[in-house]
């Protein structure tokens, strides 16, 4: 029993810590901790053997698959924010890098200068 409830409270931990909001001037922090509570439960996971024996174990694991869903979903934002910003970080780091060096790069409009005489 005691593995099912050390991988239960540990499942219960990770959901409220993801039901956090992620602030983003502490997002490394929130990275880190978030790493080391999956990792935890990893741990736990990879050690636990067997199936649950009684009946208070059959409700922790219909409990814990129904939570795994919810942390699927809870993770799969906080992804989805975070490539968001990488991708509008790079986009504005481009946009600046045209600005300084606004002959460095090619027109984006289309036309072209004729050589010709």
């Amino acid at each position: 029993m005691r593995s099912v409830k050390d991988l239960f409270l540990s499942t219960k931990r990770l959901l409220d810590y993801l039901e956090k909001p992620m602030q983003k001037e502490e997002r490394d922090d929130y990275i880190e901790q978030l790493h080391e509570l999956i990792d935890e439960r990893q741990q736990l996971i990879e050690n636990f053997n067997g199936q649950p024996q009684t009946s208070e174990e059959k409700k922790m694991a219909v409990l814990m698959v129904e939570w795994n869903k919810k942390i699927n979903e809870l993770l799969n934002s906080h992804l989805l924010t975070v490539r968001t910003d990488i991708t509008r970080l790079k986009k504005q780091k481009d946009t600046g890098k045209k600005y300084e060096n606004s002959y460095d790069h090619e027109p984006i409009d289309g036309f072209f200068f004729d050589k010709r005489k």
